[in-house]
């Protein structure tokens, strides 16, 4: 685990480091507006992904770990939904054409594509065969493709549009790199589209769950964008850039011990306190490192980013716990518990943006976060508690 747990953390460091950059570089060269119109895009195209997704991947991780001869048969079906799902969605945005900026519709399109090339290689495929080393050489491979050609685009095309073009680039590099070892175990034959009600009734409310769990973070943008405007959107994107690397750190972490506490639910207290002790750590970071970090980073032009960082400190930490036990739900088998947990945290949190953010203005949005997590972590640790009471009590038998 310690292995494993290594050479993910580096990968995603590595990847980070150069999706940093490149944020920096794009702040730099094309200025707040432009980094507010590719939150603003972001935060559309996550939603519709989890749309396209429906919680597919954790469900086939789930089912793949309790039995890895199901993995090819899970992979065929799931990337074959998520694309028609996909096309469903571009259907959908381009309808509503005449509601969006050109310029958001094709940023929203291309990522769409993106999001589809990375599924020929996801990483619960490798997940559930604790093949760790893979799932870190697609994420550098990726990471590293970016970085080249964000720099070359750019270079020749000083346009935000050229970030979503490297992202196809990217996926489909690592598409053609590392999808032929999957292709070669595959049978088309185990393609059965009369048993993808089955694999989509349990699915879609991990899909719910994953999307609701969108609101807490992209809402946030989406509103302030229109009540405060575009340019106070990135000075709040250049700090919850900073706070979006604490889930890929959890979830790095969740990656290792997903399969184990899959076969073994005492493997819980070492993930619970791995992601609380890092918790701690990363928040201590945000709130005594804040005014060089975001100098540093992005120079003094995003002054007002400073304020805001030790609030992302606490959310920090309130995000742990509620990662802690939503997370352990999936395995659990608890999705419809763990949705309608994230559906009363994500309607509390838009109440919340209503009226916080024309008050306390970039700080509501961060208040409305930190309340709703909150909520989510104490509904988790309800639900996770009584399981665990049903599971550890005596069983009866009667002669």
């Amino acid at each position: 685990m310690k292995r494993a747990l290594s050479s993910l953390f580096i990968a995603e460091t590595f990847s980070r480091a150069l999706s940093f950059f490149i944020i920096i570089y794009v702040s730099r060269v094309l200025g707040v507006t432009e980094l507010g119109y590719w939150s603003y895009a972001l935060a559309i195209n996550a939603f519709l992904i989890i749309a396209t997704n429906l919680g597919l991947d954790v469900y086939a991780m789930v089912e793949a770990t309790k039995n890895i001869r199901k993995r090819s048969s899970l992979y065929i079906n799931t990337i074959t939904i998520k694309a028609l799902l996909t096309f469903g969605a571009l259907g959908v945005s381009w309808s509503l054409h005449s509601y969006m900026e050109l310029k958001v519709l094709l940023l929203i399109t291309m990522l769409l594509c993106a999001d589809l090339l990375s599924t020929i290689t996801p990483v619960w495929y490798y997940q559930a065969a604790e093949d760790f080393r893979t799932i870190s050489h697609i994420k550098i491979t990726q990471a590293v493709s970016y970085f080249f050609l964000v720099l070359l685009l750019l270079w020749w095309f000083e346009n935000i549009i050229t970030l979503a073009v490297a992202y196809i680039g990217a996926n489909l590099l690592s598409a053609v790199i590392f999808g032929k070892n999957i292709f070669k175990e595959l049978s088309f034959s185990s393609t059965k589209p009369h048993h993808w009600h089955k694999i989509i009734k349990v699915s879609i409310y991990l899909g719910g769950a994953l999307f609701l769990n969108q609101i807490y973070t992209n809402t946030d943008k989406i509103m302030i964008a229109h009540m405060l405007g575009i340019k106070y959107n990135g000075y709040y994107e250049a700090g919850y850039k900073l706070y979006a690397l604490v889930p890929v750190i959890f979830s790095t972490v969740w990656t290792v011990f997903a399969p184990k506490v899959t076969k073994s639910i005492d493997a819980m207290r070492s993930y619970k306190w791995s992601i609380v002790i890092l918790s701690f750590f990363i928040a201590a970071v945000f709130y005594f490192g804040k005014d060089f970090i975001i100098t540093l980073l992005y120079t003094e032009k995003f002054a007002p980013t400073i304020s805001l960082m030790p609030l992302f400190a606490l959310s920090i930490i309130v995000l742990a716990w509620s990662y802690v036990y939503t997370s352990l739900l999936t395995i659990l088998e608890k999705s419809k518990e763990w949705f309608w947990i994230t559906f009363a945290s994500a309607t509390l949190n838009i109440l919340l943006n209503f009226f916080l953010i024309p008050h306390f203005r970039l700080q509501g949005a961060l208040y409305a976060t930190i309340i709703a997590e909150s909520v989510a972590a104490i509904g988790g640790y309800y639900v996770y508690k009584k399981v665990k009471e049903v599971s550890s009590a005596p069983s009866h038998t009667t002669r």
